[in-house]
């Protein structure tokens, strides 16, 4: 059995709860549209900027990268996983980009 954040029924607020009814019916709803997706099918946005990094590995023909980023840690990621052999033959320099206490971009390589 897989484990979910819906592993229980939303029930109507009873007078003694703390719950209200506009919260209950978002609840619910949300409960309603669970039902209406496919297992394995939806995928988050972790794994479309993976598959997006790996497209652009294919289409673009280039012996170096040069790759700057802001601090998103899901963009880190994806680099790193779609970019393994360039990072480790050092044909890929990645800087990241992050603002400081002053609000003054610093660009850091990793």
């Amino acid at each position: 059995m897989r484990n979910t954040k819906y592993s229980y029924y939303p029930l109507k607020p009873t007078p003694n709860d703390t719950q209200g009814s506009s919260d209950y019916y978002l609840e619910m709803h949300e409960f309603q549209k669970r039902a209406k997706y496919v297992d394995r099918l939806h995928v988050n946005h972790t794994y479309t900027a993976i598959a997006q990094m790996f497209l652009i590995k294919q289409l673009v023909n280039t012996d170096k990268w040069h790759v700057v980023s802001d601090a998103d840690m899901v963009l880190k990621g994806a680099i790193k996983k779609a970019f393994v052999e360039e990072i480790q033959e050092g044909k890929l320099h990645y800087f990241v980009s992050s603002p400081d206490s002053l609000k003054v971009s610093v660009i850091t390589s990793i």
